[in-house]
């Protein structure tokens, strides 16, 4: 990309808008507040809606007929379904809502996932990978979150600031360690706190809903069960339409989405402004590297964590129980790690492309360990240590936030969460390959899907110290073997 091309990509963005508005008082900062909490609550309960959706369809699927390993390959095939349809939708939807508003996109994006819900009780092969496709393509609401985070810290309002709720000052407090009061002037710090808090409030509602999962199993059972998150998801629909308000009021109030015809020519004008999305993700060498260990990433995380529980069914003869701590544990950990690496990693002179791969470092050593074990119990001990890397994910997508405008939130978020749909779908159908070859094998070739994961924490570490540190010289293979560390500026960042 040209210097003149990125400046003008730079122009207003983020950084200067935190800059200008962090002081600023009045409705706007108040309402940005409320879109915040607003998120938070959508995200926590949404992720658990998902959460207990994912637990309990291996069992439901094999209830109706399927057996463990068909039960494994239409579940898989559902989420590859999924993912293609986010692919396709996340960054035209996105641009849509840089357009015309937030709210009517996520909103509309809610009525349908709901729908889709409820509909997962039929258990035909052909339409779980029709309906997954298209609940797929309306699920925009990861990478519109992303977005009303941003557009909340450009106007000053960030997660855990002075007037937020009092769990979420005491997690900034935890997050920040002792820097909770004295953050510098660098917006990268904010924003990585802010994705990291409601990737982690995501998260946590996974993690309960995995718990839930269950007892709803257990009390409901075969359909009713199945139907459970579509029934919750519709309580939040109704919560999102009541408390969430617009973070980009001039843009819904000048093109609003009132009739057939605006919607038409909203989703034409977003299609055709996929063009600018490749140039917006991958704008410099930097971002390119950053781009590389966010996508490899997200390989490990989604195959690993969609693929584990059959795993364990072949490998120990795992039930709901154990695959239920499986998922647990695989949600938890990442958090312990996300949380060291901003209060203790970040501010230490390690800063971010070394903490990024001294955690990947941690997880692989537990990759390895896990799969060459022959103990369920010490297997499911170890699971924490080979997830606990995956923390870092926040912080990648934080990294490649700040020089894009607010203009181009929306679509910046829809396309980084598209980029990670791909890795979801690379990293689904790899792992249902591997899966497929090595189940119940004994060691090594049955540890083939962690293996797997460790050698892409590898390439996602390896990515990350090239990328470097803003304003840092690109990371050197060479020099780095030979001198056994990369050398990282004093200033702060």
């Amino acid at each position: 990309m040209s210097s003149k091309e990125t400046e003008g990509l730079l122009a207003g963005s983020v950084e200067q808008a935190y800059l200008e508005n962090r002081s600023a008082g009045g409705k706007r900062r108040t309402e940005a507040l409320g879109a915040l909490q607003a998120m938070y609550v959508f995200q926590f309960c949404g992720s658990l809606a998902y959460g207990m959706w994912a637990v309990i369809s291996p069992y439901f699927l094999e209830a109706r007929g399927y057996s463990t390993v068909g039960a494994a390959n239409m579940y898989t095939m559902a989420w590859v379904a999924y993912n293609v349809g986010q692919i396709i939708m996340s960054p035209i939807a996105g641009d849509i809502a840089d357009g015309h508003g937030r709210r009517p996109v996520f909103l509309a994006s809610a009525f349908v996932v709901t729908i889709f819900f409820l509909t997962f009780v039929y258990p035909a092969s052909w339409w779980w990978i029709t309906g997954s496709f298209f609940q797929g393509a309306a699920d925009v609401s990861w990478g519109l979150a992303n977005a009303v985070v941003v557009d909340c810290v450009g106007q000053g309002v960030v997660p855990g600031g002075a007037e937020d709720w009092a769990p979420i000052r005491a997690f900034r407090a935890v997050a920040t360690g002792l820097r909770h009061d004295t953050l510098d002037d660098n917006v990268r710090q904010e924003l990585a706190v802010a994705m990291e808090s409601v990737w982690i409030l995501g998260g946590a509602g996974a993690l309960v809903g995995s718990a839930l999962a269950y007892p709803v199993w257990t009390y409901f059972n075969d359909g009713a069960a199945m139907a459970f998150p579509g029934v919750f998801y519709a309580t939040l629909l109704w919560f999102a339409y009541e408390k969430f308000p617009e973070t980009r009021p001039d843009q819904a109030a000048a093109q609003r989405l009132d009739s057939p015809a605006a919607v038409g020519a909203a989703i034409r004008d977003g299609i055709a402004s996929q063009a600018e999305a490749i140039p917006l993700v991958l704008r410099d060498r930097r971002a390119a590297w950053l781009v590389g260990s966010y996508f490899t990433l997200y390989v490990v995380m989604t195959g690993l964590l969609n693929i584990g529980i059959y795993w364990g069914q072949a490998t120990f003869g795992w039930g709901i129980e154990s695959g239920t701590v499986f998922t647990c544990l695989s949600i938890a950990a990442p958090f312990v790690g996300a949380v060291a690496a901003s209060a203790a990693l970040f501010p230490s002179s390690l800063r971010y492309a070394r903490s990024v791969a001294l955690l990947l470092a941690l997880s692989i050593v537990g990759s390895l360990a896990v799969g060459f074990l022959d103990d369920s119990a010490a297997a499911l001990t170890l699971v924490p240590l080979a997830t606990v890397g995956w923390g870092v994910f926040p912080t990648l997508t934080a990294l490649l936030t700040p020089e894009a405008s607010g203009d181009q939130q929306g679509h910046l978020q829809g396309a980084l969460w598209a980029t990670t749909n791909v890795g979801g779908l690379v990293g689904l159908g790899l792992y249902l390959l591997v899966y497929n070859a090595t189940a119940g094998a004994a060691p090594p070739t049955g540890s083939a899907v962690w293996l797997l994961s460790a050698g892409g924490m590898a390439i996602a570490a390896l990515c990350a110290l090239a990328a470097g540190e803003p304003e840092q010289e690109a990371f050197s293979l060479v020099k780095f073997v030979r001198s056994g560390r990369v050398s990282v500026p004093d200033a702060n960042i």
